[in-house]
């Protein structure tokens, strides 16, 4: 099973605002994730599901979370990352995208076999957006882009130029369980 992570950027690594949305509403991004991770399984933490506020469809949606009295109908519901991607490798999962937030992000770095990273040209001011992705924990010298493709900025984009990058970690995907 290959774990992979999903995310949105700005150039200085932020995803979120400070009320828990995303810093922007840009369709060709969204496009990109919904054709990335339709019929697989996606995995978030409890803020992340609740900013999105339903199911996504078309997958298998898995929320984690240490409260045990979380239910949304519809998503599955896990005490541990290590967990959730068990169960996923179990059910014969190809493929489980990680989606956010910050902190399952960062849980999830050791056991990512492929980024994708789509960078917004932009640099969204500090007062409006305090969530950042961990890059820090990740070695990029770890990895081998395999794709990049550049839209320019229009209609779709939210007039940002969008960079969308994927990369596989060095040395191969590897099927495994995971704890």
């Amino acid at each position: 099973m290959i774990v992979s992570l999903v995310v949105a950027t700005d150039r200085d690594f932020l995803i979120g605002r400070k009320n828990g949305e995303l810093p922007w509403h840009i369709s060709a991004d969204l496009r990109k994730f919904r054709s990335i991770t339709l019929g697989h399984t996606v995995i978030m933490g409890k803020k992340t599901f609740l900013s999105i506020g339903k199911p996504l469809p078309k997958r298998e949606n898995i929320v984690v979370t240490t409260d045990k009295s979380f239910y949304f109908p519809g998503v599955s519901v896990f005490d541990s990352l290590e967990g959730a991607l068990d169960v996923s490798l179990a059910c014969g999962a190809r493929e489980v995208f990680v989606i956010g937030g910050a902190d399952t992000y960062r849980r999830a770095i050791p056991f990512i076999g492929r980024l994708y990273i789509t960078t917004v040209d932009c640099f969204i001011p500090r007062e409006e957006g305090d969530v950042l992705f961990p890059i820090s924990d990740i070695d990029m010298s770890d990895w081998n882009e395999v794709s990049i493709e550049c839209v320019p900025p229009g209609e779709d984009t939210g007039g940002y130029r969008i960079i969308f990058s994927c990369y596989e970690k060095k040395g191969g995907l590897k099927n495994e369980t995971i704890s």
